[in-house]
């Protein structure tokens, strides 16, 4: 399972997603026996887990959030590849949804005046005007409620001058689920891993900023640093020196 949260607000759009890979088989390529933020690999709730890609895409001007077999992911990746730019987003997604199965989308399609958020599962599309979920959301007892609040409660900086304020609330978004999961072993549910963000505001599509997180013990006898950093190959690694695993 995975979990992917995205929002609308005027007309900016907020998307989120972890890395995590879960399987009925142990049959998983797994080249470490750790997340690559500390989370130890194995069998939880019957299913085995492991990271693996980064549940968010972008080609162009969509951008998707995928829950499902990683088969089917790739088959909308490349089949996304070949249609944007030459198709209609409505008929994208009636594309979409022949080969989808069993999986299920979260579609942001950035336009000049009126950015469009969706849906998409092999039975229908449906237009999101403000939260939507997808995959072990029905599992982890009000994590939805806690992702909502969250984005309502983001402060506003209207007396500073910040030309990124959309930027700056999906890092803190990204930061704030990566915490409640780690905190909350959500791999328990198949979520986890490394959570990006990604943003559509002002004509741009824009990652989360690169994100440091410290850990430690209550004796600050154990600390740990993790850096995150986003690269312009829109996929997000970890820096060689802290953290062999990668996000993708």
């Amino acid at each position: 399972m995975t979990y992917c949260f995205a929002w609308k607000s005027n007309n900016e759009i907020y998307i989120v997603a972890d890395s995590l890979t879960s399987s009925e088989n142990s049959d998983l390529e797994i080249e470490a026996d750790y997340s690559s933020m500390g989370e130890k690999y194995g069998e939880y709730n019957s299913h085995f887990i492991t990271e693996s890609n980064t549940k968010i895409y972008v080609k162009e001007n969509f951008v998707i959030a995928f829950s499902g077999y990683v088969d089917t992911y790739e088959e909308i990746k490349r089949n996304l590849n070949l249609m944007v730019g030459h198709l209609p987003y409505d008929q994208i997604i009636s594309y979409l949804q022949e080969i989808i199965s069993e999986a299920e989308v979260i579609l942001a399609v950035k336009q000049k005046d009126n950015n469009k958020l969706f849906v998409v599962n092999k039975k229908e599309f449906k237009e999101i005007k403000d939260y939507i979920s997808i995959g072990s959301d029905r599992t982890i007892a009000d994590l939805d409620d806690l992702m909502k609040g969250f984005s309502n409660t983001f402060p506003h900086f209207k007396e500073e001058n910040i030309d990124d304020e959309p930027r700056k609330k999906i890092s803190a978004a990204t930061a704030y689920l990566q915490m409640l999961s780690l905190k909350n072993i959500f791999l328990e549910f198949g979520v986890g891993g490394t959570v990006c963000g990604i943003c559509i505001y002002d004509n741009k599509v824009e990652w989360n900023d690169d994100l440091l997180y410290f850990f430690y013990d209550e004796n600050f006898e154990n600390k740990k640093l993790i850096n995150m950093i986003i690269t312009q190959l829109s996929h997000p690694i970890k820096q060689p020196n802290q953290l062999t695993a990668l996000a993708l």
